[in-house]
């Protein structure tokens, strides 16, 4: 052994110990021994001069092996304690053990002494490693939780290997909106999309990070209250030194805004671009021994070393002037080897050259890494030259500053120290508060709120506010010199140095009185007009009540006149038929299918005015589907004809299904009328996207309209062609048009005499349910 341990021998006969160091240098070890036999010797040699190692007889004149075994638990537990006697027995030896005695040495056994000595030192080294590493690590995973938990930019928490939440740090609670106790336990698919749930989403980014280690995506998330973000998501699996999965850990950043910065960005790119040369610095990464291990771009470009030519060199080889390398080199060996020193914990100006020899001063900054061990420390330099530019340029950009902000009126902006009182005030301070800068500064916060607001403590609480979160916004009543009233708009922002120190507050306040004055008759007339909407309502509502009563009225009182006509022309006929010639009874026919088609127009009005007031329950329509039934309704018009049906790919729609299908049924009725001279007839169905929606259309090779006509094609009882041609009523067009007005839609066609028509239509999707 290099070091010569520390041995104390309690021990009342001399010769003993005699022997006991004749055994210690005859085994190879280096030591220094020291004898005492009493209590006093003992507890002083253990106070001033703590051994490596005791050596104790069992039993002395004045004190026992045993009560020095317990002092030596209680004070100093580390050290190996010994016994090395002439007593022996089993129960002896048992007794030794469990005060615990490293071990137990006879003395006509000496020679088993050094083998003992050296096991009880490894031993109690091995158990002082341990208690180091395991201080290290407790220090490490308390500084891991301690970061993971204060950060608050980044959503970081851990799952355990069925995907519940086991960890959840501030930065979290920050981004998703719960707090842990409303997360802990619970599965992190709660934090998907409805739709991503049901496509199993989740499930397999957890396969994918277990079967790859990490998986990375940029994905809308959902937070509490259901509120949507887009985030970057990376989750990593966590796995035991067997390989056995025990959890995962996800990182989740919110990049929504990403874009907007972006452009800020690109905005400021010049000026950044400025600011980064100002403050690009050298990075030097150093080892105990004194050599670069370490060296970034910046360190090539500021000393014009690459990277190859400075690793494994001393620093003051490169870059530090022979004049001031004693004070450089004694700062440095200092602090590796005691971790303090003059440079630590401030930077310092010196001067430093470049591999062309020229000089320029610097700020230096030394820092170490305690993770490592042996220990290192990073070096960083900054070119002082450029920062004293950069200097006076902000110095000048801030008096521009000061005098834009002092001279602007619109917006009270001035300054408070941390204790609330007022140090800088502006010309908009003074126009909207009444003060003068002299009148005004050092005067707290609470002299412009209300007393009331004072009384609760409004201003203290905004200055806590703004401290904790950076920022505190207000609108509020606030008092002019004057004792006027005005509302204000605006916010306090806390200010902090470099070092995270509170340095005071910063306020930016809008008179907004006319608005809030506008605002509140905004809402008086908006009241006023809810008001008259209601009972418009309630008039369209008894509108609508007697226009079903007249409706029915008139159903009614037109359908018995009818009936009394058709009932007496089927008398007529049936008992004058032998008084009647041919000419009467055309008459008699005449009227009667006269008297027919009234009740069909009226049936059809009745249909028409229904479809205006049937209430809609809007779902998900197969339109193919609806197509097929009603060319199945309208069979009886299809037999006998030669009809070529193109039908193309129809999507969904969502909308009432009842009325769809009547619509498409006149629609089809419409076309089948109008190709009956067409040998063959052709009637396409189909669909196209424009603008982002979808419209449907029927087309046919029919006989066409004339579109200057088109005005009146969606009109009641407005006919393009006569009766005596194509038969109708002249309201299945009207019906279809109210159809799709209900759902939001619209309707138009295109034709030309004798070459056929169009009629497009679009269902925009709505909400199930909803309705017009």
């Amino acid at each position: 052994m290099s070091k010569a341990i520390q041995v104390l021998v309690l021990e009342d006969v001399a010769a003993d110990v005699v022997r006991i160091n004749h055994e210690l240098r005859r085994g190879g070890i280096n030591f220094r021994s020291k004898r005492v036999d009493t209590r006093e010797e003992f507890l002083h040699e253990l106070q001033h001069n703590p051994p490596d190692v005791i050596l104790s007889d069992h039993g002395l004149p004045s004190f026992d092996g045993f009560t020095a075994l317990a002092i030596v638990k209680d004070r100093c537990p580390d050290v190996p304690f010994i016994f090395v006697t002439s007593a022996s027995g089993e129960q002896t030896t048992i007794e030794r053990f469990k005060s615990g005695a490293a071990d137990c040495v006879l003395k006509e056994r000496l020679s088993d002494l050094v083998p003992a000595v050296e096991q009880a030192l490894r031993e109690a080294q091995e158990r002082a490693r341990r208690r180091e590493t395991d201080e290290v690590l407790r220090e490490k995973e308390q500084r891991f939780r301690m970061v993971m938990e204060g950060i608050k930019d980044y959503a970081i928490f851990m799952l355990d290997p069925q995907g519940r939440v086991t960890f959840w740090n501030a930065g979290a609670e920050w981004i998703y909106s719960w707090r842990a106790d409303e997360v802990m336990g619970r599965n992190f698919t709660m934090f998907y999309e409805d739709e991503d749930r049901a496509e199993g989403k989740p499930k397999s980014n957890l396969k994918a990070a277990a079967a790859e280690g990490r998986f990375t995506e940029e994905a809308w998330r959902v937070g509490k209250g259901r509120k949507k973000f887009l985030a970057n998501v990376v989750i990593t699996a966590l796995r035991n030194g067997g390989g056995r999965l025990r959890g995962f850990t996800q990182v989740t950043r919110d990049v929504s805004g990403r874009k907007r910065a972006e452009e800020e960005l690109r905005k400021s790119e010049a000026l950044k671009s400025f600011i980064l040369e100002t403050a690009s610095d050298a990075i030097v990464l150093i080892d105990r021994d004194g050599k670069i291990q370490e060296w970034n771009p910046a360190a090539a470009k500021i000393f014009g070393y690459p990277r190859e030519r400075a690793l494994g060199r001393s620093p003051d080889d490169l870059i530090v002037p022979p004049r001031i390398w004693e004070i450089y080199h004694d700062g440095l060996t200092d602090y590796l080897m005691t971790g303090v020193g003059s440079l630590i914990g401030r930077p310092v100006e010196l001067t430093l050259r470049r591999a062309d020899g020229s000089e320029f001063p610097a700020e230096l900054s030394i820092s170490r890494d305690l993770t490592d061990d042996p220990p290192r420390c990073t070096a960083i330099i900054r070119d002082i030259t450029e920062r004293k530019k950069t200097e006076a340029a902000l110095r000048e950009s801030e008096e521009r500053y000061r005098t834009l902000v002092e001279t602007v009126s619109d917006y009270a902006i001035y300054m408070l120290n941390p204790e609330g009182l007022v140090t800088t005030w502006n010309a908009g301070a003074e126009r909207t508060m009444g003060y003068s800068a002299e009148e005004i500064l050092g005067k707290p916060l609470a002299v412009f709120f209300p007393p009331e607001d004072v009384e609760h403590g409004v201003p203290a609480h905004l200055l806590k506010l703004a401290e904790l979160e950076g920022r505190a916004v207000y609108d509020g009543w606030r008092v002019r010199k004057d004792g006027g009233r005005i509302w204000l708009q605006g916010f306090i922002t806390a200010l902090r140095d470099e070092n995270g120190k509170l340095r005071g507050f910063s306020k930016i306040a809008r008179d907004i009185t006319q608005q809030r004055k506008a605002e509140e008759k905004i809402r008086q007339l908006n009241e006023q007009l809810e008001q008259r909407v209601l009972e418009r309502t309630a008039q369209l509502q008894a509108a609508n009540e007697e226009l079903e009563a007249f409706s029915y009225s008139v159903s009614h009182d037109l359908r018995a006149p009818l009936l009394r006509i058709n009932g007496f022309v089927d008398i007529l006929q049936n008992e004058g038929a032998p008084k009647l010639d041919d000419k009467d009874r055309r008459y008699f026919q005449t009227i009667a299918e006269g008297a027919r088609q009234m009740s069909h127009l009226i049936d059809a009005l009745l249909d028409f005015s229904r479809m205006g007031r049937a209430e809609m329950r809007r779902a998900k329509v197969d339109v193919a589907r609806l197509v097929e039934e009603a060319r199945r309704e309208l069979q009886p018009e299809i037999e006998g004809r030669d009809i070529e049906w193109h039908i193309g790919d129809l999507p969904p729609a969502r909308g009432d299904p009842l009325m769809l299908r009547q619509a498409l049924i006149n629609l089809l009725s419409n076309a089948l009328k109008y190709t009956r001279s067409r040998h063959p007839a052709k009637i396409e169905v189909g669909a196209k996207i424009e603008n982002q929606e979808t419209v449907y259309f029927v087309r046919d090779n029919g006989v066409g309209f004339d579109m200057k006509y088109a005005g009146k094609l969606f009109g009641v009882f407005q006919r393009m062609h006569p009766v005596r041609e194509f038969e109708g009523l002249g309201i299945g067009l009207a019906n279809v048009q109210r159809i799709l007005h209900r759902h939001g839609g619209r309707i138009w066609a295109e034709s030309a005499v004798d070459q056929g028509a169009t009629f497009y239509f679009t269902i925009p999707d709505q909400p199930e349910g909803g309705s017009k």
